[in-house]
């Protein structure tokens, strides 16, 4: 399994120092297709999309921007990984609606970005919350249970975003 570079980094387009609105209008003319293309010139064949982008623009895996980063696939002969939505997300809690959207994040992001055929996709099966409560101080007999709860969730969501999406399980 191959991992590309990361194409995206916050100051790749929200420079340190902006106003709010020089911030909002660097995050609007983000254009992903030029990044990417910029970072297939600097010699790099495998790029890792960021699926959290769509935290900052809904848009950001629009049909007319896969189809664009689709192109520059064939073009310069490059390949894709995604790095699944993981801000905010929490696919091990045991609250359903927060598990629930979680998932729901995770299948869409997958879902815009399938035509791009990613090589992999990487996926985080916890997020804060569950690091948290692993660290945390407490008595010894309780670590277990409370680890494998998580465990759970995480496993009963990878296996409902395995189920929605379809893809082959060795690409996640």
């Amino acid at each position: 399994m191959r991992y590309g570079i990361m194409e995206v980094q916050i100051e790749s387009f929200v420079k340190p120092g902006l106003s709010p609105i020089k911030m909002a209008q660097a995050v609007r003319g983000f254009n992903h297709a030029r990044l990417v293309k910029k970072i297939a010139k600097e010699g790099f064949d495998i790029i890792e999309l960021s699926g959290d982008l769509t935290l900052l623009d809904e848009n950001a895996y629009s049909p007319q921007t896969v189809e664009r980063l689709q192109e520059l696939k064939q073009q310069m002969g490059i390949g894709y990984t995604v790095h699944l939505p993981f801000w905010s997300l929490e696919l091990a809690s045991p609250q359903e609606g927060v598990r629930r959207a979680s998932v729901d994040a995770v299948v869409t992001s997958i879902q815009q970005t399938l035509p791009l055929e990613p090589e992999a996709y990487v996926l985080h099966g916890t997020g804060k919350m569950a690091a948290e409560f692993a660290c945390m101080e407490m008595a010894a007999m309780a670590r277990p249970h409370i680890v494998r709860h998580f465990r759970n969730y995480a496993r009963d969501s990878v296996a409902e975003i395995l189920e929605q999406t379809q893809i082959d399980p060795r690409r996640l």
